[in-house]
């Protein structure tokens, strides 16, 4: 009883939120070509990375920690580290031409999305909502192996409060589309 919340209320809680942990599929995903080495959310963190490179108006602070991808990661790291350079001083610091992720961010056309605040504050949420499953995830496998009961206790609270977020990451997302 650390948190106040009864034992099995947290139990309930986490069964049913693990049902239906794939995120919505969203319209830059669809439009991304289906490639065994990109991952899930690949094309909500290419468009994200994409309008963050070219400072579109509707961007927000995004978590490095939210890409999967490394490329991506890299490259959010170089514009933030360089006050958000213009897009052709990534060709000084990357070999833009042998890195096909960080060339679809250079590239992408931005034409073919309809609603693109909408679409960049989905991909966001798509992006911080598989970040928190892997936590919850993770953290569910460490308390399945603990042995300690305080620790394992302490595990279940962490486990549960990362699930109220996925619950109002899947509402939010919903909201969006």
């Amino acid at each position: 009883q650390i948190s106040g919340a009864n034992l099995e209320v947290i139990k309930r809680q986490l069964m049913t939120t693990k049902i239906d942990t794939k995120p919505q599929q969203t319209e830059t995903q669809s439009q991304t070509e289906n490639d065994s080495s990109k991952t899930e959310n690949y094309g909500a963190e290419l468009f994200v990375i994409s309008s963050i490179l070219h400072k579109k108006p509707y961007i927000s602070s995004v978590n490095v920690d939210d890409f999967v991808n490394n490329n991506f990661k890299d490259l959010l790291k170089y514009v933030l580290s360089n006050n958000y350079p213009v897009v052709s001083k990534v060709f000084d610091s990357f070999d833009v031409d042998s890195n096909q992720d960080i060339k679809n961010a250079i590239n992408f056309d931005f034409d073919k999305i309809k609603k693109p605040e909408e679409e960049f504050e989905g991909c966001v949420i798509k992006m911080q909502l598989a970040s928190l499953i892997k936590q919850q995830d993770n953290l569910s496998k460490q308390m399945l192996e603990c042995t300690d009961e305080k620790l394992k206790m302490e595990l279940l609270v962490k486990v549960s409060e990362i699930s109220k977020k996925i619950i109002e990451k899947k509402t939010l997302l919903n909201k969006v589309g």
